[in-house]
């Protein structure tokens, strides 16, 4: 499911490199759209793509039991982090081959969490860290074990964190790219 989700940090970047190549996006930021509408639009769409695939994943492996909706909400709450750092990728690199390149780098790092936060030392230290250990011990919990809103607070907040400080750092780059323009 994280793989899923963390996906969606290579279609952001692409997208909007290339929209910013064929000046597209010039375009876009000269009607009176506001910021904050450009990066919401931009990032649902995103959003909706992980979570649709995260679902997917979780009922072809038959693993939607317990709280589903808690499930839910870290499956968007995952999706909007990776689709918001794609969005910030796209908006910072130049090219579509930088930003996908970037992107694909990235994931690999950030796939880490999900994989080898059980071990112990600094592996597991710094696993523990990454957005993907808790979009993956978050679902774990939620769907087996601890599906309170409760028992969740930790990793709701560090992902709804993430989800403020990553759309910030979008509409700041976003002002950036139309100083650039």
């Amino acid at each position: 499911v994280v793989m899923v989700l963390l996906s969606t940090i290579t279609l952001m970047p692409t997208s909007l490199a290339s929209e910013r190549q064929t000046k597209t996006l010039q375009a876009v930021l000269v009607t009176p759209i506001r910021l904050w509408e450009f990066v919401v639009g931009k990032g649902l769409y995103g959003v909706l793509v992980g979570t649709a695939g995260g679902l997917a994943v979780l009922l072809a492996n038959q693993a939607l039991v317990g709280n589903l909706p808690l499930a839910i909400a870290l499956l968007v709450l995952g999706s909007a982090v990776a689709t918001l750092i794609g969005l910030l990728l796209g908006l910072l690199l130049e090219t579509p081959q930088s930003a996908s390149g970037v992107a694909t780098a990235l994931y690999i790092p950030l796939l880490w969490g999900a994989f080898f936060a059980d071990l112990s030392g600094v592996v597991g230290a710094v696993s523990r860290v990454t957005p993907s250990y808790h979009i993956a011990h978050g679902l774990r919990r939620a769907l087996y074990s601890d599906g309170t809103w409760a028992g969740q607070g930790t990793t709701l907040l560090v992902l709804g964190g993430l989800v403020l400080l990553l759309g910030l750092l979008g509409m700041w780059a976003l002002r950036r790219a139309e100083q650039r323009m």
